[in-house]
């Protein structure tokens, strides 16, 4: 099941999904899609059924991920295995991993506007 995804603020066609399965899934969106038909109404989705990247480290299921809002193709994102990772999808790779959360699981996860800082919220109502 997915259960997050967030778009990439440099390509409107591209957004990752993070997963039940402890996998974070990045898709891109056919070019030759549009959403609505020659009358203007509104036409069903495609399903998507091959990612361009999987990226997996997390040891449980992944429940929240954000990307960059100002470095193209940086992503973070936190499981239940009470971790906080940043990936660079380009590269398909783990930048850093954060664990000093104890047994909180993160309940929420933010960027900062120009993408210096990264914040949590846990579930011990701590930032």
């Amino acid at each position: 099941a997915v259960l997050d995804f967030d778009f990439n603020p440099f390509d409107d066609s591209m957004f990752a999904s993070a997963s039940d399965d402890t996998t974070i899934k990045i898709w891109n969106i056919p070019e030759d899609w549009e959403p609505t038909d020659e009358k203007g109404l509104a036409k069903a989705g495609v399903n998507l059924t091959e990612p361009l990247i999987d990226l997996a480290a997390h040891k449980k299921k992944v429940t929240l991920l954000r990307f960059h809002p100002t470095a193209a193709n940086v992503l973070a994102s936190t499981s239940a295995d009470y971790t906080v990772k940043t990936w660079d999808i380009e590269m398909q790779e783990e930048i850093s991993t954060f664990s000093d959360f104890g047994d909180n699981l993160i309940q929420d996860l933010i960027w900062d506007m120009r993408g210096d800082m990264l914040a949590t919220s846990c579930k011990d109502k701590g930032v």
